[in-house]
């Protein structure tokens, strides 16, 4: 089971694809989907059809009587209806927000996963990282391994480890990775890794796949994890649409996703060297607040998905009621500000989630006038400020 604020997608991907090198038959349960319901539930990396779903789903209605079911419950038990079927080696389990109380949850996992702690949901979970990385925590079982690739760990990961039972080995303490001269190295569990090409998936990730893996049990080759992380993409991460100009969508959501958006989009253009764009950093109650150095800025555009943001007449941004299509026109907009070389990011959005827009902006000509993007609230506005002044700035809604 795989739990944490930001990368659960990337891990339960990594962690599906290895197995199945290994000639293992794999479910994999995620969420949200991008396009079609099925992409949810997955076998060998495959969704699967709509009559099987049909079928899960007409079972769990004819048994559940009067109980009452949500979305991701339904959702939940037909994936587990439809792996328990399948004659399966391994099950991936994406928790869906949470994790103690999570549906998901109700799988006694052999290992428990937990990515990264961040705060995010805060109507659910609230806004102390203690706190929720106790909830995260909450998946892991008495006996069995918990892996936690969050780094620095909040106390509470290891306090609710040892109240559960739980075999805990944790980032920066049992395990370890490292990066130079655009490779990386892994360390831990008496194994040790190096010259691991950079993966397209994040690599704090990465790490924690290698360590789950290790401590799992599982024979690690060094020729399958280097095509592992030479091949491994997820829709909706880091995803290059076009080129020239080059897109890339990320569904980055929050204040933690999106500086890993920044920085790996940062180590992409540099072939794998991971040189951050930050000049200063800080936190505050909206998020972090950052500047950029250099040509290639940052700019984050965020707005609430609850009504229409309004903009001054100079920055020629539609205002709709339309979220996703405020985005495309902001995105067209800046594209037109910019001029050419334009890199740009388009984050999702969850339901009742701000929606970010992330700019990038790859400049071929040093000096060339940037752009600077502030959000606050519902509001939104875009305009020219001179090259290398560009700060990223992250506001509540």
């Amino acid at each position: 089971t795989v739990g944490g604020t930001n990368g659960k997608g990337s891990t339960c991907a990594l962690l599906t694809e290895y197995l199945r090198a290994e000639g293992c038959r794999v479910g994999t349960f995620t969420s949200p989907h991008f396009l079609r319901f099925n992409e949810r539930i997955a076998i060998d990396s495959q969704p699967v059809t709509d009559d099987v779903i049909c079928k899960a789903f007409a079972e769990i209605e004819a048994i559940r009587g009067d109980i009452s079911l949500t979305y991701f419950e339904f959702n939940t038990l037909a994936a587990l209806a439809i792996f328990s079927q399948a004659e399966l080696d391994y099950w991936v389990l994406e928790v869906g927000l949470g994790g103690r109380l999570d549906s998901v949850n109700m799988v006694d996992a052999d290992i428990a996963v937990v990515t990264s702690v961040a705060i995010d949901h805060i109507d659910w979970l609230g806004d102390c990282i203690e706190g929720i990385a106790r909830e995260k925590t909450g998946i892991a079982r008495k006996g069995c391994l918990l892996i936690s690739g969050v780094n620095p760990p909040p106390q509470s990961i290891e306090l609710t480890a040892n109240e559960i039972g739980a075999h805990l080995q944790q980032k920066g303490r049992d395990f370890h990775f490292s990066v130079a001269d655009g490779h990386w190295s892994w360390q831990g569990n008496q194994q040790e890794f190096t010259d691991l090409p950079m993966p397209k998936l994040p690599l704090e990730n990465a790490a924690t796949v290698i360590a789950v893996l290790s401590y799992a049990g599982i024979a690690l080759s060094q020729a399958k994890l280097a095509t592992l992380f030479n091949t491994t993409t997820l829709t909706g991460r880091f995803q290059t649409v076009a080129h020239n100009p080059q897109v890339i969508i990320d569904v980055a959501h929050n204040p933690e996703a999106a500086t890993e958006l920044a920085t790996g989009g940062d180590r992409h253009r540099h072939g794998g060297r991971s040189q951050s764009p930050w000049r200063e950093g800080g936190t505050r109650s909206g998020g972090p607040s950052f500047g950029v150095r250099g040509a290639r800025p940052l700019g984050l555009i965020s707005f609430n998905d609850l009504q229409a943001p309004t903009a001054p007449a100079s920055s020629k941004i539609p205002t709709t009621a339309s979220p996703m299509t405020s985005a495309l026109g902001a995105l067209s907009s800046v594209s037109a500000m910019a001029g050419t070389g334009i890199s740009a990011a388009r984050t999702g959005m969850r339901t009742n989630t701000p929606v970010c827009l992330a700019v990038i902006a790859l400049l071929r000509r040093h000096g060339h006038p940037m752009t600077r993007s502030e959000s606050c609230g519902a509001h939104l506005f875009v305009n020219a400020v001179p090259a290398k002044v560009n700060p990223l700035k992250f506001a509540q809604p």
